[in-house]
């Protein structure tokens, strides 16, 4: 909540696959309530448009100001491997992936 008030914006955009799995149902009320408490805007995208949008299967990554991108990197199982740092130019990719997520995607509360 700090962070939020000193003006830092947090927004995450979770992929689900329907039928969504009890961990997920789980997982996505934690998000939510955490995100009353936070102010962080956590949102939603179904796997039917995500596909639409990014049919060259885009993966998991994290941004830090439009200026740094963590590529995620995942085992079959969803256990964490790797990251690659990405950095320049290449970034304006991820921005540009990062305003189709969230144009496309709904707030958790409304979910």
């Amino acid at each position: 909540r700090e962070k939020n008030q000193r003006g830092i914006i947090t927004q995450r955009v979770r992929l689900v696959t329907e039928p969504v799995t009890d961990y997920t149902k789980m997982e996505l009320a934690w998000h939510a309530e955490a995100a009353q408490f936070t102010g962080d805007d956590i949102r939603v995208i179904e796997a039917e448009p995500f596909a639409k949008i990014f049919s060259a299967g885009l993966s998991d990554f994290w941004m830090v100001d439009d200026e740094i991108v963590y590529q995620m990197t995942y085992g079959p199982r969803g256990k964490f491997l790797s990251n690659e740092v990405i950095t320049g130019e290449k970034v304006l990719e991820y921005v540009n992936y990062k305003n189709k997520l969230l144009e496309n995607s709904i707030k958790i509360a409304d979910y």
